[in-house]
């Protein structure tokens, strides 16, 4: 009888062992986020919209045929926009800052539609926000 007990202490020990020796092994490095800036200026001197929407409805790099996945940014009067897309869709968190380094609005987008945003001031005092208008974008109260 004590031979199957101290079998069983030592299956039991190198379970333990196999378990934290697992714990310890690296996890594989994610994939890092793909950054495109949302418009180039050509040698030309011309603006160019470096997302198309394509014949299938999502957005793509221009001159690629998959749909793009990864962060566009764009600076607009100072302002930095960043957008998630994933597989041609806006998907995920997006975040609008004001030319102070104050983030001026900040929401979450699933397959394409605007599940939440909220804004703040250039001050960083938030924007109560009433209610959402018909387009999609959020009304201020009054």
């Amino acid at each position: 009888m004590w031979h199957f007990d101290l079998m069983r202490e030592a299956v039991f020990t190198l379970a333990l062992a196999a378990c934290l020796t697992a714990a310890d092994v690296p996890k594989d490095k994610p994939k890092p986020e793909r950054v495109v800036p949302a418009r180039k200026i050509t040698p030309d001197g011309f603006v160019m919209e470096n997302l198309v929407r394509g014949s299938d409805d999502r957005w793509h790099v221009r001159g690629e045929k998959q749909p793009f996945t990864g962060l566009v940014v764009d600076t607009i009067f100072r302002r930095v926009y960043e957008t998630r897309y994933l597989k041609g869709l806006k998907h995920g968190s997006y975040t609008i800052i004001h030319p102070n380094g104050v983030i001026a609005a900040r929401g979450i987008h699933r397959e394409g539609k605007r599940v939440k945003h909220r804004e703040w001031d250039i001050e960083g005092g938030q924007i109560e926000l009433d209610a959402w208008n018909f387009d999609g974008t959020p009304r201020k109260k009054q």
